[in-house]
């Protein structure tokens, strides 16, 4: 049954068009190997404000930080890529540099080549592969994993080791927790610059502590040219099983078809030219699906190229045709409602959403229909949508404000107040949040709750240039407004 439809104001119908789903960073355009940035630019604004590790902890994490070399069927290396070596002993990478290699060599230096010989854990979602193999312990370092996520603004930095085994890091800070623009995937973003060849690399606090894994490009932050690292929550990584290793020749991921080795050098042609020449972009990716047809990675990215080139209906009906092929992927459905969420088709950009949930319900997902029903003006429906986002992911912030803004449209005082106080669990230091908790607390007519989160604004900012607004103990914010 359709939701209550609520006329939106035109100022918050621009902002929702405004958040729409972007080309996703996990498609094959923006993986970080595509962009063709140079890691020798001059520091910019912010990473150049954000302090580096002590020369300790940097040495300490460049001995873990390594490079390995994957091998395609015909003993061809492909792209060398950044990893690290974790306090388990495992190497950790991120698992588009190893797809389709049926072997794996991690690259010592002078120390030598050693075989990794298997995939201890393997997770699409997270882009995330643990490899595990026999190299001399004293010749690498381990890094621990940070127990948390690092406050918001707390100074990170990305350990790179690039394909020539040079070592050097990129610094900067971390921003929130984040869906990547037009992806499932729950990130952290940063304001850490990033380049070629940082896929893998460990991102790490200035205690030497790995926080997460670069795994996608962000857009650039105010004042910074470059585009920034985002990473795979170490929490996540941490989390994953491996009680199930497998050999690489055994792994899903390895390609043995004879001509693997034209499809990946098309697919990553293909990818490294999205954005300058979209036109030869799609004969690399229509020539790679010539050897994997429905390749859902290389189809995305021939859609997206259709996309630059002002063919967004064929590229929805590309993406369309994919999902009818592959009912059980909710990847395609998704994407799909991407697409068509650009094309302003809400109507048909919720549907799609609502494919891929039928094959797997994800917060991304449930978050993204919430917002193309809120577009579409339907209010209630969007409500239980972020609702199921939040009881999903409830890490992600967004989510919870923009639950919070729909509970505003519909008049539910209470339910705003809630679910304000639920984010600042994820954000207990943001004073504008605290303020607009004690707003929330005072419509709803929680006064005792009002004077907690006017107590806790004065403990956070007492400074504010509102302060005289701010009542003493026993007052209500109500009464220093008359």
């Amino acid at each position: 049954m359709k939701g209550k439809t609520v006329r939106l104001p035109r100022a918050l119908v621009i902002t929702l068009l405004l958040s729409a789903p972007a080309f996703g960073r996990n498609q094959p355009e923006t993986t970080l190997e595509s962009r063709r940035t140079s890691n020798h630019e001059a520091p910019t604004t912010e990473s150049a404000l954000a302090p580096s590790p002590n020369r300790d902890i940097r040495e300490r994490v460049a001995r873990a930080v390594v490079v390995i070399e994957p091998i395609d069927r015909d003993g061809h290396q492909m792209s060398p890529a950044s990893a690290f070596v974790d306090s388990r002993g495992l190497v950790v990478t991120n698992r588009h540099c190893v797809e389709g290699a049926l072997a794996v060599k991690l690259n010592l230096g002078a120390d030598g080549l050693f075989d990794l010989t298997t995939i201890v854990s393997d997770s699409p979602d997270l882009d995330i592969v643990l490899l595990k193999g026999n190299f001399p312990s004293e010749s690498v370092g381990r890094l621990e994993w940070a127990s948390a996520v690092p406050a918001k603004g707390s100074a990170l930095w990305v350990a790179v080791r690039d394909y020539k085994g040079h070592f050097s890091e990129s610094p900067g800070r971390f921003s929130t927790v984040d869906y990547a623009s037009g992806d499932s995937m729950l990130v952290l973003t940063t304001s850490c610059p990033a380049w070629l060849g940082c896929s893998g690399s460990p991102l790490m606090d200035l205690d030497g502590r790995v926080v997460g894994v670069v795994n996608r490009l962000g857009n650039p932050v105010s004042g910074q040219s470059r585009t920034s690292a985002e990473a795979a929550l170490g929490a996540d990584v941490l989390a994953l099983p491996t009680t199930n290793p497998i050999a690489i020749s055994d792994w899903v991921g390895a390609d043995n078809d004879p001509r693997a080795h034209s499809f990946y050098s098309d697919f990553a042609s293909g990818r490294s030219i999205m954005f300058s020449d979209p036109k030869g972009a799609e004969h690399y990716f229509r020539a790679a699906l010539d050897v994997h047809p429905n390749h859902v990675k290389a189809t995305e990215g021939l859609a997206q190229s259709l996309e630059v080139l002002g063919r967004s209906n064929e590229a929805a009906e590309i993406l369309k045709k994919l999902g009818d092929t592959r009912p059980s992927d909710p990847e395609p459905g998704f994407v799909l409602g991407n697409c068509l969420f650009r094309l302003r088709k809400y109507p048909q950009a919720i549907a799609a959403y609502q494919d891929s949930l039928k094959a797997r319900p994800t917060g991304a997902t449930w978050f993204w229909l919430g917002t193309a029903q809120w577009t579409n003006q339907d209010l209630t429906s969007a409500a239980f949508s972020y609702e199921q986002a939040v009881i999903l992911e409830p890490r992600h912030t967004s989510s919870w404000g923009r639950l919070t803004q729909v509970y505003m449209a519909l008049g539910r005082p209470d339910e705003v107040a809630r679910t304000i106080r639920r984010r600042l669990q994820l954000e207990p230091d943001d004073a504008d949040l605290v303020d607009t908790l004690a707003d929330a607390e005072m419509r709803a007519g929680h006064m005792e709750e009002q004077a907690a989160a006017l107590k806790r604004l004065r403990e956070l900012n007492p400074y504010l240039s509102n302060r005289a607004q701010i009542p003493q103990d026993g007052q209500s914010r109500g009464e220093t407004r008359k």
